[in-house]
């Protein structure tokens, strides 16, 4: 499974690569920060400050850096999100992870597979909206070290407990129906 991951792995990230400097116009020539913060500002940005707008807190963005109003000091404060927070790379490993452990204990891929792969991507990026938005609430009613402690341990926990519930949904829902797990 691990070689599997590997390879699926050297695949991917190049891929993505190359497909965010075709979508941007940029193939070959290095990846500007302009085009990060605005890719940022679309997958995560945006979307977490329509959430959270929608719960009733004043947030509001530019670019990859999200502003709120910390009640601690009773002051505007920013918190920028960097490529890593916005949740790519993490979808990509758990895509690589994914299509190895179907390619390892399982004999075929087709639409089963394939609509957990989706729902497991799409579960991934809100328990990363989740994540996100607890980060900025710790931020605005307990001030930056709040934030800093919230960004810094609640990712982990979120994401274990959602994997591992993933796990476990991916071996319910093959294993009733016609799948066939490879002998070991």
């Amino acid at each position: 499974m691990l070689l599997l991951f590997l390879l699926s792995f050297c695949i991917v990230f190049p891929l993505n690569t190359v497909m965010q400097q075709l979508l941007n116009d940029s193939l070959g020539s290095s990846y500007d920060d302009h085009n990060r913060d605005r890719i940022v500002n679309w997958v995560l940005g945006r979307p977490l400050v329509n959430l959270l707008t929608l719960l009733g807190y004043e947030v509001w963005s530019s670019g990859d850096t999200v502003y709120y109003i910390d009640l601690e000091i009773n002051m505007v404060s920013s918190v920028s999100i960097s490529e890593d927070c916005s949740g790519i790379n993490s979808v990509l490993i758990f895509i690589c992870a994914f299509l190895s452990y179907i390619g390892v204990h399982y004999e075929r891929f087709d639409i089963i597979p394939f609509m957990l792969l989706l729902l497991g991507i799409f579960v991934s990026y809100l328990a990363n909206l989740f994540r996100m938005s607890l980060i900025i609430l710790a931020g605005h009613y307990y001030g930056s070290t709040a934030l800093n402690w919230t960004h810094a341990n609640i990712g982990w926990l979120i994401f274990t407990i959602w994997i591992f519930l993933f796990w476990k949904i991916v071996d319910w829902a093959l294993s009733g129906t016609n799948f066939r797990k490879r002998p070991f």
